[in-house]
């Protein structure tokens, strides 16, 4: 009967986990559908809108760093819990702004709230998973929470769009509330009490905040570069104060006694490699998926709700493939894993390489199964792989890491196909063409060349990510594939 208990606690634990990832990709991907119907509200214009869904992902990025290193410094259970007291306090506040303050600035200021909290939650939720659970079962629960971020990515677009429609925009942050406190109830009773009273360590303030700000400016590059211009004043100037920060924090972190990151970390292969790999199989996923409606919007000219609905099928794969990965990684080799599922990578990114006005839906319908298949099996064996390379007393900081390398590569994924794109059809144009105002203006075999070639790009990028992952070494002496 104990034992059944057990089972029950730590299935439960690992639930509790999980619901951090899947509130924080629920309310990224839930916001972005009612953007439109908050710029009629507020009557404000869609860059202004925009900053409701962008600075949550700024500062949910930049502070991930900082509250893994807390959560190894002051325990993980207590920054684990109070985030998801913080983000359930900003999202009633978001949902409340209608009736109490309303404007545009209150709301993107409790989305900077609710963004805090998600941070706290999303980087210490796979180091806990290591820290917690024997890793006979650690690739196991990874790839569950995997699962429970895919789907939350799926899910934010159909409930963002009911919610809108039939209660009001404002309904997508209070649906957060119940779940929220749901969350925290359990989570005081099934995560294991903190046992860092005997430490005595020193929080490193100043690299958190020159983490913050370098990775602040840099995501806000590489999200808003195009739409301002790349030799832009508001971007040339953050491409500087992210260079100078990121000089001013390696200083820091050599010269402070207990740094928020050991750079010896970084220095080994094993570790370093883990890390680049997995950011690069999100910079394709994540790039692909920005480019695709596009494509099912302007060249096979389907509707904004058939779209939405073809593109929850990589999510679905990645909700198929996360516990396969964790499973395979708990019984075999992490790094094969990684191999294997950036090589369906790369045929999904072939395929797509192939797209054209006259493509049909099975033929997409694979490629984004096999796309989503590939990323739900890689980050779940690539968190293993890494957690298992390193210490199990900085599972928090590794955690934060991982996270802000991975939203990074998703980032420049954007930015990366969005760039190829542009200067591919842009070259393409005449004079005359290029002056054109929209895309679905423009020619359809321009734009399949842009298409294509992104999609080249991606392909290039998964052969990549194989080749990085082939040079890690795993514990237990096994040697690097040949």
């Amino acid at each position: 009967m104990s034992a059944a208990n057990n089972d029950l606690n730590l299935k439960l634990l690992v639930f509790v986990i999980s619901l951090g990832p899947f509130m924080g990709s629920l309310d990224i991907t839930i916001v972005n559908i009612a953007l439109p119907s908050m710029a009629r509200h507020f009557m404000v214009s869609t860059s202004m809108v925009s900053w409701v869904a962008l600075s949550y992902l700024l500062v949910m990025t930049g502070f991930l760093l900082a509250f893994g290193r807390l959560g190894d410094i002051k325990g993980h259970k207590k920054i684990f819990i109070t985030g998801f007291f913080v983000f359930t306090a900003g999202s009633l506040l978001c949902g409340l702004v209608p009736y109490i303050l309303d404007s545009i600035g209150m709301l993107i200021l409790f989305r900077i709230v609710q963004a805090v909290g998600a941070a706290m939650m999303g980087a210490l939720a796979s180091g806990m998973i290591a820290t917690y659970l024997p890793e006979t079962s650690r690739g196991k629960a990874l790839g569950f929470i995997t699962v429970m971020a895919s789907i939350g990515i799926a899910l934010g677009p159909f409930l963002g769009g009911f919610l809108t429609q039939y209660l009001g925009w404002h309904w997508i942050f209070l649906v957060n509330v119940p779940v929220g406190i749901f969350a925290v109830i359990i989570g005081i009773r099934c995560i294991p009490a903190d046992s860092v009273t005997e430490k005595n360590e020193m929080f490193d303030f100043w690299g958190a905040i020159l983490a913050f700000l370098s990775l602040f400016a840099g995501i806000f590059v590489l999200n808003k570069g195009m739409e301002y211009g790349w030799t832009s004043a508001i971007i040339s100037g953050s491409i500087i104060a992210c260079i100078i920060c990121i000089f001013l924090f390696l200083l820091n972190e050599k010269r402070h006694p207990q740094p928020m990151i050991r750079l010896s970390m970084m220095k080994d292969r094993n570790f370093f490699c883990a890390n680049v790999a997995g950011a690069v199989i999100l910079l394709v996923f994540t790039g692909a998926t920005f480019l695709f409606p596009f494509y099912l919007e302007i060249l096979k000219g389907m509707s904004v709700s058939v779209a939405g609905t073809i593109l929850v099928i990589p999510s679905v794969a990645m909700i198929i493939g996360g516990p396969i990965a964790g499973a395979l990684s708990d019984r075999g080799s992490s790094r094969m894993v990684c191999i294997m599922s950036a090589i369906i990578g790369i045929f999904a990114f072939f395929m797509f390489a192939t797209l054209n006005t006259n493509s049909s839906l099975i033929f997409l319908a694979t490629g984004l199964a096999l796309m989503g298949f590939s990323a739900g099996m890689f980050v779940p064996a690539s968190s293993n792989l890494i957690f298992s390379i390193t210490s199990q007393s900085e599972t928090g900081i590794v955690s934060g890491i991982m996270l802000t390398v991975r939203d990074a590569g998703a980032a420049i994924g954007i930015a990366v196909f969005g760039s190829v794109f542009a200067t591919v059809v842009y070259s393409n144009l005449s004079p005359e063409q290029a002056g054109m105002v929209t895309a679905s203006s423009i020619p359809g075999e321009i734009l399949v060349n842009g298409f294509q070639a992104a999609f080249i790009v991606g392909a290039a990028f998964s052969a990549v990510a194989i080749l990085i992952s082939i040079v890690i070494k795993e514990p237990g002496g096994e040697e690097p594939v040949n």
